[in-house]
């Protein structure tokens, strides 16, 4: 039997549409362990719209600008400890040159007004 279940919600801006994603992603996929706190979707979302705008996580622009959009302050190294954190849960993977998200949320095309999903939920 199939339930076919729609839900829908509106978000303000870019990074409340990623975090949302990042929750739903999480329910359904990621150990509970791995989860991200509220502080670290807050970064993971940022890294994303980086990316999409084609600017890279590790460059001088990347990590000035993230201090600056989450209020991070130079001296506590939170962007280099956030990043660090992410790496070990595995929502930043570490590439020769830069750092990267998983496929699903590599939006090639641009961040959408709305994002839809088909999941299935199986018992084992």
């Amino acid at each position: 039997m199939k339930a076919n279940i729609k839900l829908e919600t509106s978000v303000s801006t870019r990074m409340e549409l990623i975090q949302k994603y990042v929750s739903l992603y999480s329910a359904v996929g990621i150990p509970e362990e791995d989860w991200l706190t509220l502080k670290e979707k807050q970064f993971f979302s940022y890294c994303v719209i980086l990316l999409q705008e084609g600017i890279s996580l590790v460059s001088k622009e990347g990590v000035a600008l993230t201090e600056k959009e989450l209020g991070f302050d130079k001296k506590n190294r939170g962007v280099y400890i956030y990043r660090y954190k992410l790496k070990e849960k595995g929502w930043l993977i570490q590439t020769e040159e830069d750092l990267t998200v998983p496929e699903a949320f590599k939006l090639i095309k641009g961040i959408p007004d709305i994002l839809s999903f088909n999941i299935d939920l199986k018992i084992k």
